[in-house]
């Protein structure tokens, strides 16, 4: 971007008497020196282009005088600039604007107040970072903007303007695509770091799931052998059962082989008894006569006891069956 140059100061120049060329064995500023001799010194300066030494005397110029003129300042401020710190040119420029007893200085100092700060937002200035150039230029703008009220047919401080201008808006521009360039990034990194995280997720879950499927197999296992256990209780109680049960129908074969051995000798004893009935009829005397009652009841009373004889036994040999208390 092409910025006018700045003003030298040609008033001053005109009012400053004839100097001799700057003595290098003569210090800069000496403390002897009066206002006006440091004034010629630094006219002599500027003439033979030390800035810096002209701008270091007129600056002890101003300071030991009561009231200095605002060209001082001005002055001052184009020998700060010509050496290049713009950081001094600035202060003294902004004193001789606050100074200035003419429209026209003043349109000067707020001119080269523009270019001081158009200086500071250039890349290649050590204050240039992005926002710092978006102030700097927002300033030059509008001392650019000043000194056109000061002077409207300033043509310099309008072109300058104009370009301070385009260049704000296209600074701005680049911090907004920056800033959404760093928002992409941010969301960017938000989903790699996401992408990070989820195979850790997934493999989680799979230890999870290796975790429940160990424990359902544990779980198996262990009803596996329970069952087998159980099993092999129920097949132990079965044995046991078997063989108390096996004894007892041993021994109900004993018991119906007995009675089927009693049976035969129950048969027998009925026989035999109804043998010595007739026996007993033929040697009795009296078979032929009629019963008396007593020996009548005495019949009556064998043939009762041998029936309780014979009810007893087959109660003995039915296991089970009620005993009766029926009396014949």
């Amino acid at each position: 971007m092409i910025i006018v140059s700045l003003l030298l100061a040609a008033a001053t120049a005109q009012a400053l008497p004839d100097a001799q060329t700057t003595d290098p064995t003569v210090p800069i500023v000496d403390a002897q020196s009066s206002a006006q001799q440091l004034i010629d010194l630094a006219r002599a300066d500027l003439e033979a282009s030390q800035w810096q030494a002209a701008a270091l005397r007129l600056h002890a110029a101003r300071e030991r005088m009561k009231q200095p003129p605002a060209v001082l300042a001005y002055d001052e401020g184009v020998a700060w600039a010509r050496s290049g710190d713009l950081h001094q040119a600035r202060t003294a420029f902004e004193s001789a604007l606050q100074d200035a007893n003419s429209t026209e200085l003043a349109a000067d100092a707020a001119y080269n107040l523009g270019n001081v700060a158009n200086e500071l937002a250039q890349p290649e200035s050590s204050d240039a970072d992005q926002q710092a150039a978006i102030d700097a230029l927002t300033a030059a703008l509008n001392h650019y903007r000043q000194a056109i009220k000061q002077n409207p047919r300033d043509v310099d401080a309008r072109a300058n303007a104009q370009l301070t201008w385009q260049q704000l808006e296209q600074l701005k521009q680049q911090q907004q695509e920056q800033q959404q360039d760093e928002q992409e990034q941010d969301q960017n990194q938000q989903d790699d770091n996401q992408d990070q995280q989820e195979p850790s997720e997934e493999q989680q879950q799979d230890e999870q799931q290796q975790d429940e499927q160990q424990q359902d197999e544990q779980q198996q296992d262990e009803q596996d052998q329970g069952g087998q256990q159980d099993q092999t209780q129920d097949q132990n109680q079965e044995n046991d059962n078997q063989d108390r049960q096996e004894p007892s129908e041993e021994q109900q074969q004993d018991e119906q082989e007995q009675g089927q051995q009693q049976e035969p000798r129950d048969q027998q004893q009925e026989q035999q008894d109804q043998k010595q009935e007739p026996q007993e009829s033929a040697m009795s005397p009296a078979a032929s006569k009629p019963m008396t009652r007593e020996e009548a009841q005495r019949l009556l009373q064998r043939v009762r006891d041998r029936e309780r004889e014979r009810a007893k036994k087959d109660a003995d040999h039915a296991p089970g069956r009620p005993a009766t208390g029926k009396d014949w």
